[in-house]
C-alpha cells in the first residue's frame, strides 16, 4: 500500500472523492435495503480498488483471467435477470487483494448462481464441492437451458 499511496494518482482520487461518497452512498443503501444499489456499489468499488492496483508503479495485478470471468459471468446473469424485471434478484462481487470472487447473491437465486459458477467453473477432479465454495452452505439448483454455457 505505501508503494500505491506513493506512485497511483488514482489513489489520491479515491481517497478525496470516491471513498466518502460511496460509503454515504451504500449506508444509505443498507438502510433502505435497496439491494440494487448496494450490488452497483459493491462491484464499483471492487472494480476501482483494482483500478488503484493497476495503477501503481510497479502495478499490482491480483486479478486473474479466472477473475475477469467470473465477474464477466455475474455481469451477463444480471442482465438477464434485468431482462426478465427482476433486479432485486441482482448478484454482485468483490474481490479480495487477490484473485478470489466474494458474491453476494439474494436466498432466491443462491442456488441458481451456484450451480452456474459450478458449471463455468468446476472443481479440479481432486477437490470435491463442499471443498471449492466457501460460505453458508447450499446445495447447486438444475439450471434451465438459458443457462447453458
Amino acid at each position: 500500500m505505501k508503494q500505491t499511496v506513493a506512485t497511483s494518482s488514482l489513489m489520491q482520487h479515491r481517497i478525496s472523492v470516491s471513498l466518502t461518497a460511496r460509503i454515504e452512498s451504500m449506508m444509505k443503501a443498507i438502510e433502505e435495503k435497496d439491494w440494487p444499489t448496494f450490488c452497483d456499489l459493491t462491484i464499483a468499488d471492487s472494480n476501482e480498488m483494482h483500478a488503484v492496483c493497476l495503477d501503481t508503479f510497479p502495478p499490482c495485478v491480483y486479478m486473474t483471467d479466472t477473475s475477469h470471468a467470473v465477474a464477466s459471468l455475474l455481469h451477463k446473469y444480471n442482465d438477464l435477470k434485468t431482462t426478465e424485471s427482476n433486479v432485486n434478484h441482482k448478484v454482485c462481487y468483490t474481490f479480495d487483494a487477490g484473485p478470489n470472487a466474494c458474491i453476494f447473491a439474494p436466498e432466491a437465486v443462491a442456488e441458481e448462481v451456484l450451480a452456474l459458477l459450478l458449471q463455468a467453473f468446476p472443481p479440479p477432479p481432486t477437490q470435491a464441492a463442499e471443498e471449492y465454495v466457501k460460505g453458508i452452505p447450499t446445495h447447486p439448483a438444475t439450471l434451465s437451458k438459458v443457462f447453458t454455457l
